[in-house]
């Protein structure tokens, strides 16, 4: 064991090594050019001569290499140098927004705790009953909530209806409850899911039936063994979601007007573009034989009803998104102020917006954008992750182990990150959100497309196959390859949901989508100032958003099912 963990720990360093030297060049990348940054402050017009001045001061004009090593030796010494655009220490700056973020964690961390683990147990103790179908309905809503849009909600009916907090100042400053709440929305059903389904398997052990047998209660059985033998995939999923509660802050500490870590940097760096009457404005089997489709069980997927709703409403959707500009009756970017904030009418169905612009016509085009956007993020990171790992698990050796720690990294890789380095460097926009997305998220498919694949070489069939005499190619295209696919398939579709939201979320907080573009997550965006006298604004698109994404979640469940019956 305990040379498992150094081993770990020493793959571990390169790892970090390398993580730490991207997000530097993302950093220095995005910063353009820091000593002209640097110059105009210290200047109020400065000259060529002054900005190769602070260039040479700041070190900025040695080999990127040599600086990144000054940071790092500085770094390990506990000084992470200034921000460029404070001056300030960046430990100082650090240490402003970190409390709040880490006290917004801690309460997502004890709330997400309180509420998953009993639902989870309860699901478990009483499967397939009314109660745990009851849990598993409202883990599949969680998973499907954008935590934007409970934030917005959660600030609308504690706001404005019960007028119990500030709608500018969120709970911001107390104990952060509603944000926990918001940004918990989803891991909700993500942790009930988890412990349900290993707790099931625990409970249906001998020994757990022994200490039953002695006479012991079913919450002694409960406590004293069934949580502990639960805890190891529990707690290495918790980490994950810990991490994503630091990482993934920034939109919910944005509506809820939280200075910390995210919100913070969205400030100082981020650019958010708000459009007004037309101008923008700078701010803030095994069997081979068998074809891929067989593989999947086809009748097992769509056996159950969640599956036929899910892909009825996926259908739906995507007609929509392709004759957006037939069904639309408005021009969906058309403003009109005279008609501005009108109620629904025979005219506008919906609706209109502040700039008097259709709803449902904005609504519609917005499924366009979502769904393309999110099927070509799919699409790539399909199309690069899995080839890495199919070849990376077939050849195995050493080069399994580079690409694996190459892998690593990339999921190692915050995605916030990503795109505020490229939103900083190139501008915000839609494809520089799929560019951000991308590079992140096909480490996931090389990781599934690499495990499956040895599993695919110890099986009887391979060995034959390379007696036989046939070709590595012809191995991996025509055997391997076509018997892990049900698995990817599954995968993909239940992130393609994953994928919207994050498409959204960005966009949400300006990193994405730009406006007048009529994306959803803009749409909501545009809404938060007028949660007081026009929620609907903010309905219409998070309905939209959360009956997507659950339907995606329902098709991925289906196909996941059909795939596990082989």
């Amino acid at each position: 064991m305990g040379k498992v963990i150094a081993k770990r720990f020493i793959f571990m360093i390169p790892v970090v090594l390398a993580v730490t030297f991207i997000i530097f060049m993302l950093s220095f990348i995005s910063a353009g050019d820091a000593a002209r940054v640097l110059a105009e402050k210290k200047y109020e017009h400065p000259s060529p001569e002054q900005v190769e001045e602070v260039r040479h001061e700041e070190g900025l004009d040695q080999p990127v290499l040599v600086q990144y090593g000054k940071w790092l030796d500085q770094a390990l010494h506990g000084d992470f140098g200034k921000s460029y655009s404070t001056r300030k220490p960046a430990f100082e700056e650090l240490k402003r927004y970190f409390p709040q973020t880490f006290k917004l964690a801690v309460t997502s961390f004890l709330l997400l705790m309180i509420v998953s683990v009993p639902l989870g147990i309860l699901s478990a103790i009483y499967e397939n009953r009314v109660l745990d179908k009851v849990i598993r309905i409202l883990s599949s809503l969680s998973v499907s909530m954008p935590s934007f849009w409970i934030g917005l909600m959660l600030l609308y009916i504690f706001g404005v209806k019960l007028k119990v907090i500030s709608v500018i100042g969120g709970d911001a400053g107390g104990i952060p409850i509603l944000a926990a709440f918001a940004m918990d929305i989803s891991f909700f059903g993500i942790m009930t899911r988890l412990i349900r389904t290993n707790m099931i398997q625990v409970l249906k052990q001998d020994y757990i039936r022994a200490s039953r047998a002695k006479g012991l209660s079913s919450v002694n059985v409960i406590l004293r063994h069934g949580l502990k033998n639960i805890l190891i995939p529990v707690l290495t999923r918790l980490v994950s979601i810990v991490i994503g509660f630091f990482c993934g802050s920034a939109v919910i500490e944005s509506i809820f007007s939280i200075q910390g870590i995210g919100n913070g940097n969205i400030t100082v760096y981020g650019r958010k573009k708000n459009w007004e009457g037309g101008n923008y404005e700078d701010g803030i089997q095994q069997k081979t034989e068998k074809s891929m489709i067989q593989n999947l069980y086809w009748k097992q997927v769509f056996r159950s009803p969640k599956t036929k709703i899910g892909l009825m409403v996926v259908i739906i959707f995507a007609l929509a998104a392709i004759f957006a500009p037939v069904l639309a009756p408005h021009d969906p970017l058309l403003v009109d102020v005279s008609i501005k904030l009108k109620n629904p009418s025979a005219a506008y169905p919906l609706g209109t917006d502040q700039l008097g612009r259709c709803i449902l016509s904005r609504l519609l085009w917005g499924s366009r954008y979502s769904l393309s956007y999110s099927f070509t993020v799919l699409l790539i990171t399909v199309c690069v992750g899995v080839p890495i790992g199919l070849f990376a698990g077939y050849v195995g050796g050493k080069i399994d182990s580079i690409i694996m720690r190459i892998i690593d990294v990339f999921m190692a890789m915050p995605v916030f990150i990503v795109a505020l380095a490229i939103a900083g460097t190139v501008g915000a926009s839609g494809a520089h959100l799929i560019l951000s997305l991308s590079v992140v998220s096909w480490a996931e498919y090389a990781r599934l497309a690499r495990a499956l694949t040895l599993q695919e070489k110890n099986k009887n069939y391979m060995t034959a196959l390379k007696a036989g005499g046939c070709g590595h190619a012809r191995i991996i295209f025509r055997h391997v390859l076509r018997n892990i696919l049900p698995s990817v398939i599954a995968l993909a579709t239940m992130e393609i949901g994953s994928i919207i939201l994050s498409i959204a979320g960005f966009s949400f907080i300006g990193l994405g989508v730009q406006a007048p573009t009529p994306e959803w997550g803009i749409m909501l965006s545009d809404s938060r100032s007028y949660i007081q006298t026009y929620p609907r604004l903010m309905f219409y698109p998070g309905i939209l958003i959360m009956i997507i994404v659950l339907a995606f979640n329902y098709l991925g469940e289906g196909i996941q099912n059909g795939t596990a019956q082989k």
